[in-house]
């Protein structure tokens, strides 16, 4: 049986750099038990913008990159964040 959603390799030292410059939206995240949709995304990672001057699509596409984001079914274009509770509960508050 295929797997839904195919587990890649991703460098821990860019997953946890990307969590720690991007904690309040990755702990808003979190908190949506649904799916999202590319636009509802957009809102989200301009509400809660990183210091670092990153544009809100390459929030994105390292969303997407590093499996915080995954799609809710395969073909679909909506997003689920199947990682974000996980990760946000390894985080410290702020």
């Amino acid at each position: 049986m295929p797997q839904l959603f195919p587990q890649v390799k991703v460098n821990p030292q860019t997953f946890f750099n990307f969590c720690s410059r991007h904690v309040s939206l990755l702990r808003a995240l979190a908190e949506i038990s649904g799916e999202l949709s590319d636009t509802e995304l957009m809102r989200l990672i301009k509400l809660h913008p990183s210091e670092q001057e990153e544009l809100p699509q390459t929030v994105w596409r390292n969303l997407r990159e590093l499996q915080i984001l995954v799609p809710a079914e395969p073909g679909s274009d909506a997003l689920a964040a199947r990682r974000a509770g996980r990760t946000t509960a390894r985080l410290p508050a702020q």
